[in-house]
C-alpha cells in the first residue's frame, strides 16, 4: 500500500510539473520583431553588399618596379607557393597519411600475400608432361 502511494505521488508531481517544463520563454512581440530585424539590417557583416577598401599608389602614373633579371624566377616562386600553401599543405598530408598506412601499419588478414614457392614445383611446371621431371611424385 506504501509503495502504491509513492508512486501515485511520483506520478501526481510529474504530471503537475511537466506544463511548467514546457512552457518556455515568452514570445516576442511585434515591436521586438521590428527592433531585432532593424539590428541585423545595420549589421555591415550581413548586408547584401560590401565595401572592400585596398591599397593604391599615390602617384597612379609611376606604376610599381617590377622585379628583373635572374632572380626574377624565384619571386614568381614565392608568390605561386604563397597563393597555394593550403592546397600544398593538404596534398603533403594526404601523402603522409598514405605512407603511414603502407609501412606502419600491419597488413590486415585479407591482404594478399605471395606463396613460398617450393623449386620442385617449378622444375615440374617447366619441363612439362612429356618430360621425365614433369611426372608427378
Amino acid at each position: 500500500m506504501r509503495s502504491r502511494l509513492r508512486v501515485l505521488t511520483a506520478a501526481l508531481l510529474l504530471v503537475t510539473a511537466t506544463p511548467l517544463w514546457a512552457a518556455g520563454p515568452p514570445a516576442p512581440d511585434r515591436a521586438e520583431v521590428k527592433r531585432a530585424l532593424e539590428k541585423v539590417k545595420a549589421d555591415p557583416n550581413l548586408a547584401p553588399e560590401r565595401t572592400v577598401r585596398t591599397l593604391r599608389w599615390v602617384n597612379q602614373s609611376d606604376p610599381p618596379a617590377q622585379p628583373s633579371g635572374s632572380l626574377e624566377w624565384l619571386t614568381q616562386l614565392i608568390n605561386w607557393f604563397a597563393q597555394s600553401a593550403r592546397m600544398v599543405v593538404w596534398v603533403a598530408v594526404a601523402l603522409l597519411v598514405g605512407l603511414l598506412v603502407i609501412f606502419v601499419l600491419p597488413p590486415g588478414p585479407g591482404t594478399l600475400t605471395q606463396p613460398a614457392i617450393d623449386p620442385e614445383d617449378l622444375s615440374h611446371a617447366r619441363a612439362g608432361p612429356g618430360h621425365p621431371a614433369g611426372k608427378p611424385a
